[in-house]
């Protein structure tokens, strides 16, 4: 009786151990975004010239992240992951006189350096409400630590740096609906993400600058187009978004709260090689409605999984 028990335990542990088992990823992704250029000339009452805005933003990230998860039956898994992000951000903004030249120059290129610990989950649930399959996800990263800094100043631009504290959490919900065509898929998603930044002091500025608080609303749909090639994808769609940005400062319990809603066209291009993991991907958006509307944004990201 006694081995019969210790069979039966044995054979739990190696049941168990393949139902939940761990995997690493480590991921690099390289991400390039180049923003919409603004040439704006404004004139007085009586049609004389005003001044002349020149505005424009480009962006370069790299982002090493490791983690780990445990997986269950192949319909969830969850794991703890830890990453270093960099990002450098060159904002040109100018204002010209009627001759053309500078009146005042603001541009300057900030670096974001943020290191993170954080926890990340997915559920997968098959063939319900007409769907191939419904996917949910979180990931919530603390912020280790999160240093700025500004550098090739304008004349008239203000400098920054100095570390933050913060946090930010994502949750999101999406599915897959074949149509009658074997190649071409219904992709509906909602999601929310928060970001929150504390008090921290610039020592650029000798000046305590107020805490933050980013809220995102989003859903969208889109129609996937999974090409004949091998790997690639194209994902033509458009998708709402309400943000809802916040300044508290030093002393204060109130949030300050700016509201902006955007209705934005999207296309995507991706491309997924087989194991261990290059990945592609080139986007363009166009905000169609709302307080950006007509700008533009374009993106490309590549990533590497081991």
């Amino acid at each position: 009786m006694k081995r019969a028990n210790t069979a039966t335990a044995a054979t739990l542990m190696v049941c168990s151990h393949l139902a939940v088992a761990g995997e690493w990823e480590l991921k690099t992704d390289a991400t390039y975004r180049d923003g919409a250029r603004l040439d704006q000339t404004t004139y007085e009452a009586d049609g004389s010239f005003d001044k002349r805005k020149i505005k424009e933003k480009h962006s370069k990230e790299f982002e090493t992240q490791l983690a780990h998860y445990w997986l269950y039956q192949d319909d969830l898994k969850w794991g703890v992951r830890a990453g270093h992000r960099y990002k450098t951000q060159r904002d040109r903004e100018l204002q010209l006189k009627k001759s053309g030249k500078v009146k005042k120059d603001k541009s300057r290129t900030e670096i974001d350096r943020t290191t993170y610990l954080g926890l990340t989950g997915e559920a997968r649930v098959y063939q319900q409400l007409g769907a191939d399959v419904w996917i949910a996800s979180f990931y919530y990263d603390h912020y280790l630590q999160r240093e700025y800094s500004a550098h090739r100043l304008g004349k008239d631009a203000n400098d920054r740096r100095g570390s933050v504290s913060g946090y930010e959490w994502q949750a999101r919900l999406y599915a897959e609906y074949s149509t009658p065509w074997p190649s071409i898929f219904v992709l509906p998603y909602v999601q929310f993400k928060e970001e929150r930044l504390g008090l921290w002091y610039n020592s650029a500025r000798d000046k305590v600058e107020e805490a933050e608080r980013e809220l995102q609303y989003e859903a969208g749909m889109s129609l996937s187009w999974v090409m004949p090639t091998p790997g690639w994808e194209l994902n033509i769609g458009g998708y709402w978004q309400r943000e809802r940005d916040a300044e508290r400062r030093e002393n204060e319990s109130r949030w300050t709260w700016q509201d902006d809603e955007n209705g934005v066209a999207r296309i995507v291009l991706e491309y997924e090689a087989p194991m261990p993991g290059f990945e592609f991907e080139a986007r363009l958006e166009e905000t169609l409605r709302g307080p950006e509307e007509g700008k533009q944004r374009f993106n490309v990201e590549l990533s590497y999984e081991f």
